[in-house]
């Protein structure tokens, strides 16, 4: 005879912080309700993970040195404690961001906690591992200062330009033909600012698909590593929605959505036990439309007011989808903050902290369907 088992269980990490967001410590199972699909779930597994206290982690044994052609699976982070990765998303921060990333890091580094261990990545046409798993912080610093920012080609800036240089961009063709041109040249300048437009959302999804496939990446690489992932992700922009432009004559001919591949990229990400930490590394925006002494048909009036709507529009899409990977991920993301560097630190604190609760569901029908826990 032929004999079949199967079992099921669902791992569920879970960070509880209080009004300041500062992890909350010694709670115990029997303080914590699990429901899936709205039905009580009983737990068998329940474990709290903290990190390390600079006491406790200079007690922690060293890498040991090895001969040539010799290797180890050592680790120095005891079971079921939490790694980061830190990403910067070149594909989407223009190059004076990128700088500012690369300054505040390093500000990062020397609040460190001894024994934290981080990987550095960094993402431009393809994804880059700098820096593999290491609590080396001196290692850590030279890979950082040796960064040098890269130009995101595909990259528009707020007011719809291209910005290859970093550096707020450069006037698009259909400003330069409307500050020269006639009456009579509407129509053309119309046409040109289809095109434009066009592109534009083009290349916006194009980035979009690009940093997804990165994400797949990263998941499938991180899925080996046993325990929680800490991803801290500094974004300049990344929009899953692109809304209709009133500033064209056909404007939804440039709506587009990768939310499918979205829902998919953040399923995957969860699966590997990575919660995400988005940080947008633009910090506090102001209003970055025309100012008062430019000229053109975005300096006043209705133009003025469509491009200031649509920036508007792009932030909130953009925030919106830091938003929703760190909600579908288990992390928390961090807009409108110029403290990048505090912002690193309290994610990995709080991804540091975390409860490990396990169960098996009592819908054991397996037809690949999502399911919602609380």
């Amino acid at each position: 005879p032929t004999l079949k088992a199967n079992a099921q269980l669902v791992v569920v990490d879970v960070t509880v912080t209080d009004s300041k967001q500062d992890p909350i410590h010694n709670l115990k199972a029997a303080d914590f309700t699990l429901t899936e699909n709205g039905s009580p779930q009983q737990l068998i597994g329940f474990e709290e993970h903290s990190a390390l206290s600079p006491a406790q982690a200079a007690k922690m044994p060293s890498m040991p040195t090895l001969p040539p052609g010799i290797f180890t699976n050592f680790t120095s982070i005891p079971p079921g404690g939490a790694v980061n990765v830190l990403l910067l998303d070149a594909l989407n921060t223009t190059m004076k961001d990128q700088s500012y990333v690369r300054d505040q890091l390093l500000e990062f580094l020397k609040n460190t906690p001894v024994g934290t261990r981080i990987a550095r990545f960094v993402l431009t046409k393809r994804l880059f591992m700098l820096q593999g798993f290491t609590s080396d912080l001196t290692l850590l610093k030279a890979v950082v200062e040796r960064s040098i920012p890269g130009s995101p080609m595909l990259l528009t800036d707020s007011t719809g330009t291209h910005d290859s240089v970093g550096n707020g961009g450069t006037p698009v063709a259909s400003d330069v033909m409307s500050s020269i041109a006639g009456p009579d040249m509407i129509e053309l300048i119309s046409n040109v600012k289809q095109s434009e437009a066009m592109q534009a959302a083009t290349d916006t999804q194009n980035r979009a698909k690009q940093t997804l496939d990165a994400l797949n990446q990263l998941a499938h690489y991180l899925s080996g590593i046993p325990g929680r992932k800490n991803l801290i992700w500094f974004s300049g922009s990344f929009p899953i929605t692109i809304f209709p432009d009133q500033s064209v004559a056909h404007p939804f001919a440039v709506v587009a959505s990768a939310e499918e591949e979205f829902r998919e990229t953040a399923s995957l990400l969860a699966r590997a036990r990575v919660a995400v930490y988005p940080i947008d590394a633009r910090g506090l925006q102001t209003h970055q439309v025309a100012i008062a002494n430019d000229s053109g048909p975005q300096s006043s009036g209705k133009g003025f007011t469509m491009a200031q709507d649509k920036l508007f529009q792009d932030n909130a899409s953009e925030h919106g989808a830091m938003l929703q990977m760190a909600a579908d991920t288990g992390g928390h993301a961090f807009v409108d903050t110029n403290g990048l560097s505090d912002a690193t630190i309290r994610a990995i604190d709080g991804g540091s902290n975390f409860y490990t609760l396990s169960y098996t569901p009592t819908d054991s029908r397996q037809n690949g369907a999502f399911r919602k826990i609380q």
